[in-house]
């Protein structure tokens, strides 16, 4: 049970700018994904992708700090290793979530 709900604080939502960026990661991920034969990017960018939804429908500053600081890197650490750029397609859409980010630190360290 979560008790923000017994003391009626609500759960904090995710902007709509941020979800429309983990949701066009996600389209991208699906088109890149069915485009390719390596196998090595196929994994890359499911293991990239499979834990947005549950950040989307579950959102907290922690969980997207998590994302942003963590599970992002990896990719891109993962990419580097199968000698992918940084994939294209993300980086306006990881622009809006640098964005979301550098708020997220700058009301955490206020």
């Amino acid at each position: 049970m979560n008790l923000r709900h017994l003391f009626g604080s609500r759960p904090p939502e995710m902007p709509d700018e941020v979800r429309h960026a983990f949701l066009k990661i996600l389209y991208y991920t699906f088109i890149s994904i069915r485009a390719t034969k390596s196998s090595e990017l196929i994994f890359a960018l499911s293991d990239h992708a499979h834990n947005i939804p549950d950040l989307i429908d579950r959102y907290t500053p922690t969980t997207f700090r998590y994302y942003w600081e963590v599970e992002r890197p990896c990719f891109i650490g993962a990419l580097e290793k199968i000698s992918e750029q940084p994939f294209g397609p993300f980086r306006e859409y990881w622009a809006v979530l640098e964005k979301h980010y550098e708020i997220l630190e700058r009301d955490h360290v206020a």
